[in-house]
């Protein structure tokens, strides 16, 4: 029976699918497998509020907007004060996608596992 993985994602790996034009969940299926994408409460309403602010930013919200219900991704509710301590207390038990500096720090110290976006490819840090 094939692994699940469980991926929860960043806003700014969300918002980099349009600006980038990178496919993100299909090339998380690619090198992960099967996969459940976690998206906190906290990051879908980053992404509403950043496509009221511009027109660049309105495309890319919607885009990652759309993809995240295409792709089924699963809402966890809000457990911090933000989306970076929502992805925080998801480091536990799923990968976290970011291309945070400070973010992917902390869920370092966390021996949490953290997958960043670099040149269009998902690759660990660690």
């Amino acid at each position: 029976m094939e692994h699940l993985t469980r991926i929860a994602l960043d806003t700014n790996v969300l918002l980099s699918i349009e600006k980038f034009k990178v496919d993100v969940f299909s090339q998380l299926r690619g090198q992960f497998g099967k996969v459940e994408f976690l998206v906190p409460k906290s990051v879908v309403e980053e992404l509403e509020k950043l496509g009221s602010k511009s027109m660049s930013l309105k495309k890319s919200s919607n885009v990652a907007l759309e993809l995240l219900k295409k792709n089924k991704a699963k809402t966890v509710e809000k457990t911090g004060k933000n989306a970076d301590e929502d992805l925080l207390a998801l480091s536990s038990n799923a990968w976290i996608a970011t291309s945070d500096k400070k973010l992917l720090k902390k869920v370092l110290q966390r021996q949490g596992r953290v997958l960043i976006l670099r040149q269009k490819k998902f690759m660990q840090a660690n």
